[in-house]
């Protein structure tokens, strides 16, 4: 009587292993309702293991989260791109940008979705941190961190103009039981985020059925503000820790820290944790805006969705 499972394999090989050895029973009673799979897709066999698990809880699944890894994916094509149609499904949440399907593909494959979510994840804090190595001088920061956001994240940047030029109308006209399109943005310098769907910091946007607005999909404005002021807050703290940044030298293995002015390596380490934490919100926070700020001019009738 499983209604719900979440499947997170941190290697190709679990990832076969678990699901190819997973048998729950299609019961017509108590079905399958949602499934989130989690981890690294980087061969045929994973792949293969991924969609095979998928196609045959199709039916019924109401809730499905594809949050897998397919960056070295060369032997086969993304899961999603080859999935079958969930006539059941209403809440999807994929890994993208980049996206690997077209906009067509939703209304295709899942007929009846309400909530489309798209997760982006990335090394915020540790290439922010790599980025803050190569300045010289505390005030010019933020700025470079800005600068830098946009050729580190060049497919954020493509996806969010893909996303508002053609988007929000193609996924409007053609799924119209969507409800609401958001973006959640994930830091996984320390391996798998495992953080609740609820608590990782995004963005809304929700569909728009008055007649006198052009716009598509509006930005919420609770949801989005929240989420920029909490990031906008942990940005600010960069200036506090500039001290700290030139006063030391490292890298991300031990063999390259050098810690000095400090009582002990602990204290350092927890100093410096806290300095790459900050670093990736400032990051984090230009790629919200890469998505959001669009809206915000759509809002003051300054650009056309």
């Amino acid at each position: 009587s499983l209604e719900s499972l979440t499947v997170l394999g941190f290697e190709d090989a679990a990832m076969v292993n678990v699901l190819s050895r997973l048998s729950i029973p299609k019961s017509k009673a108590a079905p399958l309702r949602s499934l989130t799979v989690m981890g690294a897709c980087h061969t045929a066999s994973a792949q293969k293991a991924i969609l095979t698990t998928l196609n045959r809880h199709a039916p019924t699944l109401v809730h499905l989260e594809l949050n897998v890894w397919t960056e070295f994916l060369s032997d086969a094509v993304d899961p999603l791109a080859e999935i079958g149609v969930m006539p059941e499904l209403k809440q999807l949440t994929i890994r993208a940008p980049p996206l690997w399907v077209p906009w067509e593909h939703f209304a295709e494959c899942f007929p009846n979705l309400e909530e489309l979510t798209f997760l982006y994840s990335q090394d915020f804090a540790r290439n922010a941190v790599e980025v803050l190595d190569d300045c010289e001088h505390p005030a010019e920061q933020q700025e470079l961190l800005q600068e830098h956001a946009l050729w580190l994240y060049r497919d954020a940047v493509l996806f969010a103009r893909d996303l508002h030029k053609r988007g929000f109308r193609r996924l409007a006209k053609q799924c119209q039981s969507l409800k609401e399109i958001r973006l959640s943005v994930i830091d996984c310098s320390n391996g798998y985020d495992v953080t609740p769907a609820e608590e990782r910091p995004g963005l809304l946007w929700r569909r728009n059925s008055s007649p006198e607005v052009s716009q598509y999909f509006c930005r919420d404005s609770t949801t989005n503000n929240i989420t920029r002021s909490r990031l906008k807050a942990q940005a600010e703290l960069l200036e506090s820790t500039s001290d700290f940044i030139y006063d030391h030298t490292w890298g991300f293995g031990d063999d390259d820290m050098e810690w000095s002015d400090s009582d002990t390596e602990a204290d350092d380490m927890e100093a410096y944790e806290e300095v790459a934490s900050t670093a990736g919100s400032a990051a984090m926070l230009q790629v919200v805006r890469l998505f959001d700020d669009p809206s915000l001019e759509a809002d003051f009738g300054l650009r056309r969705q």
